[in-house]
């Protein structure tokens, strides 16, 4: 696989870890444009947003101040952002030499200041991060940089939740339960279902329930049909 871009040493297995949490292309959802509007409101930055980087675009979870959902990777800031441990800042972009000629910066949004956190699960992958922008060159100080480092770890537990109770309604989902009255004969024992057609308990059982069978003979029937045995 190539890029024209700079990718972290594990960009594969970072990819995989990012499409593990099944939140690329997904709603949006408070509980993230809460963590967008407070990263916005501690720096005063006037764009805010939460990113992840996938193979070859930055795709926007939530955002604030910018209509942009998404952009190529080789424009973005966070795919530089997913490099580095610590916050990156870009106090004028139009004074980097990377940046400078970015669309993003020659036109709508018109950023000159960035700062992002990289978001990063358990096993270190960087999946994204947490960003701010501004129309003006500008300074975060170390007290904001470490804020915006803890909304990317607040960020990273909401991916996990989301995931694990996803993975929870996916079981449940699946689960079967036999409750309530089960409509027998009394003289075949078949158990008529929900369409109203008759069939043998094991099929039922094994239709309705994650119960599996095993068959076997009790010794009152075997005195009664094999009494030699």
């Amino acid at each position: 696989m190539s890029f024209t871009y700079p990718v972290p040493e594990n960009e594969l297995k970072r990819l995989e870890a990012l499409r593990k949490y099944r939140i690329l292309d997904t709603a949006p959802e408070s509980e993230y444009d809460h963590i967008t509007s407070l990263a916005g409101s501690l720096t005063g930055c006037p764009i805010s947003y939460i990113s992840f980087v996938d193979e070859q675009r930055q795709w926007m979870k939530s955002k604030k101040g910018i209509s942009l959902c998404e952009t190529c990777r080789d424009t973005s800031f966070c795919t530089y952002t997913i490099l580095e441990d610590e916050v990156m800042v870009v106090e004028d972009a139009l004074l980097h030499p990377v940046f400078k000629q970015s669309f993003l910066v020659k036109s709508e949004p018109f950023i000159r200041f960035y700062a992002g956190a990289p978001i990063r699960d358990e096993e270190g992958y960087a999946l994204g991060s947490v960003c701010v922008v501004d129309t003006e060159p500008r300074k975060l100080t170390d007290d904001l940089k470490r804020a915006l480092k803890e909304l990317s770890s607040v960020t990273m537990k909401l991916i996990k939740t989301r995931n694990i109770l996803d993975e929870l309604m996916a079981a449940q989902s699946e689960l079967k339960v036999l409750q309530g009255l089960l409509p027998i004969c009394a003289n075949c024992k078949y158990i008529r279902n929900d369409d109203g057609k008759w069939q043998q308990i094991e099929k039922y059982i094994s239709e309705y329930s994650e119960a599996s069978f095993t068959h076997g003979i009790c010794p009152g029937c075997q005195a009664e049909l094999y009494p030699g045995i």
